[in-house]
């Protein structure tokens, strides 16, 4: 999806929202349900905890997850007749697979693309601090993402902000549809967004978390000093890791045949593999980590997780949820 943002006020976009133009992640709120889930997936997987790691066999083929980066750049026009000045910052957040991923509950489409922006203006070209700013979450897929009358609410280190309904704008492409929510917020709710450690949004009942990489383009548009990431786990010699069961994943990658899984500093977690790459979250609690993978839409289910740590292996078993109750077990090793 290609970000085209170059001429368009604050203003130019509501009124392309009502004119023409113009993400289920994972749960941000554990359930009781999800609790119980979490103990029997646990269970079962500690019952065969040996037997799945002894069944490993070293991947031999690319040992890192490639997650390409992109450039963040922010975006500024001015508007000679209007005499108003628009800046924007475009990022992607989620991208899945565009064609039928075939499996053993059939084809199941997964969302193409979902982007956030955010955008504000004001009167001349000399820069002042904007009253409000413009968060438009936009997804294409081949169904609706977030359903109708959508609303909008931030987790900010367990902050809560409600922002309040936003204006949806619904297109379809062929079989295709775009779907654009646009919500105004204070300048300040959004500086104290931008600056928190964790962030989670729930877009109508769409929930999922922000990486370190959209709260740096937050600041980046609000102007505000670089922030210093959270210290990542030390990296960790090969000759050393023999035994990671009482270690902190945050910060590693861990490579298997079907699955490789990258655990980012707050709470992000990066799959790739046999299933589409997706991002979701993760908790740590002694060897037991829990992991949610995007809801997306009705069949690109959400998916609860548990990987057991054992030594350098980690043995992982992932629940689809409302998908006939099936789950997928694969082990994966640390990669220094």
């Amino acid at each position: 999806m290609k970000f085209e943002l170059t001429k368009l006020t604050a203003f130019g976009l509501l009124v392309l929202l009502f004119g023409g133009l113009v993400p289920d992640l994972c749960s941000a709120q554990t359930t009781d349900k999800d609790r119980q889930q979490f103990e029997k997936l646990e269970s079962d997987l500690r019952k065969d905890l040996d037997k799945e790691i002894g069944k490993f066999k070293p991947y031999k083929g690319q040992a890192k997850i490639s997650f390409q980066e992109p450039t963040l750049n922010l975006i500024t026009s001015y508007d000679k007749f209007k005499d108003e000045t628009t800046v924007s910052i475009a990022m992607p957040l989620y991208r899945g697979i565009t064609p039928p991923h075939t499996g053993a509950v059939g084809d199941i489409k997964y969302i193409g693309d979902i982007d956030v922006y955010a955008i504000y203006s004001f009167p001349g070209q000399q820069p002042v601090k904007p009253q409000s700013i413009y968060l438009l979450f936009e997804s294409m897929a081949d169904t609706s993402t977030f359903g109708a009358n959508p609303s909008l609410i931030f987790l900010a280190d367990d902050k809560r902000m409600k922002i309040g309904n936003m204006i949806q704008k619904v297109r379809s492409y062929g079989t295709l549809i775009k779907e654009t929510e646009t919500a105004a917020m204070s300048f300040d709710n959004f500086v104290a967004i931008a600056n928190a450690d964790i962030v989670e949004v729930q877009v109508s009942q769409s929930a999922f978390p922000l990486s370190e990489f959209h709260l740096r383009g937050f600041r980046m548009l609000a102007g505000l000093p670089s922030k210093e990431p959270r210290p990542a786990m030390p990296k960790l010699k090969t000759a050393m890791v023999t035994d990671l069961s009482s270690s902190r994943v945050e910060g590693t990658s861990w490579r298997g045949a079907g699955l490789s899984a990258e655990f980012k500093v707050g709470g992000e977690l990066l799959l790739q593999g046999g299933l589409p790459n997706r991002a979701g979250s993760w908790k740590q609690i002694g060897d037991r980590v829990e992991i949610e993978l995007p809801y997306v839409d009705i069949r690109a289910v959400r998916c609860i997780g548990v990987g057991i740590v054992k030594g350098n292996k980690m043995a992982m078993k992932i629940k689809f949820i409302n998908v006939f109750g099936s789950s997928m077990t694969t082990v994966m090793e640390f990669t220094p």
